[in-house]
């Protein structure tokens, strides 16, 4: 319930398995508006699910609830077409989204969106937490746009808070807890980098990272006059790496090139997302 309006209360819940033969299936899905999922594509190597929404994006009131098991062995690669736009409010309400996403023994998820617009007016406050199970892969994606730049719209949303857990068998790897508001220092970092620059997180987690590194220089090479970017090794076995990048074509040229090279050197497949 947003200032007198009633929101959409959407959800998300999968389980992908892998079946007999190898090949990773959905083993329970259920969802809701504003939440629409794909039919479910396997290539050999990874099932890809694509989520996409019927409405406009994220509006005032709305709040979405999804959670996501990938059990051992199985292989789910989740994504979206298309931008979350979150609207503007003009009541003082806010729109939410929680997401807990459990990876098991020997499961691999790779989880990238395209980017969250936080348009003109909007609050927004997003929750992740990630439960990974001793071997497990995870290659997680945050990427966020300060509106809508293309029409001369940046740094205008009134609010967005966002929490990131990243936990082993409840010993916390990551935690980011964090608030940017309109006028104030918090968005003082962000905004200084460029006039409209989208920010990029990655974080990826392997048991090959325990024997070897990430491509560091490779990527470190990747900086120019249009992308700043930084590496954080956050566990034995994970790396964040985080960048803002001048432009939304920047961005995504910076979010491709990153994560072939994470999932090359990982030994894993690169999985056509199917983006039109």
């Amino acid at each position: 319930m947003g200032s007198g309006r009633l929101g959409l209360a959407g959800h998300l819940r999968l389980i992908c398995a892998r079946g007999e033969d190898g090949a990773s299936y959905l083993a329970e899905k259920s969802y809701a508006v504003p939440l629409h999922v794909s039919k479910p594509y396997w290539d050999g190597h990874g099932l890809l699910v694509n989520l996409v929404s019927p409405t406009a994006g994220m509006l005032e009131g709305d709040c979405v609830d999804c959670s996501v098991l990938v059990e051992p062995g199985a292989s789910l690669i989740l994504s979206a077409p298309s931008a979350t736009r979150v609207h503007t409010m003009r009541g003082g309400g806010t729109a939410k989204l929680d997401q807990r996403f459990v990876v098991r023994n020997g499961g691999f998820l790779e989880y990238n969106p395209e980017p969250l617009i936080l348009q003109r007016g909007s609050t927004f406050s997003q929750h992740t937490r990630i439960e990974l199970e001793a071997g497990a892969e995870v290659l997680f994606l945050e990427n966020l746009l300060p509106g809508r730049v293309a029409h001369g719209e940046a740094f205008v949303f009134d609010s967005f808070r966002n929490r990131l857990e990243i936990m082993r068998e409840n010993r916390p790897l990551v935690l980011e807890n964090y608030s940017l508001t309109a006028g104030t220092p918090s968005l003082r970092d962000w905004q200084s980098a460029f006039p409209d620059a989208g920010y990029v997180g990655f974080y990826s987690f392997s048991p090959c990272w325990a024997e070897r590194q990430p491509p560091l220089k490779e990527i470190e090479a990747l900086q120019d006059e249009e992308l700043l970017l930084g590496i954080t090794q956050v566990a034995e076995d994970g790396w964040a790496i985080r960048g803002l990048a001048a432009n939304p074509l920047c961005l995504r040229k910076t979010i491709m090139t990153v994560r072939e090279m994470l999932l090359d050197n990982l030994g894993r497949h690169i999985t056509d997302l199917r983006r039109l």
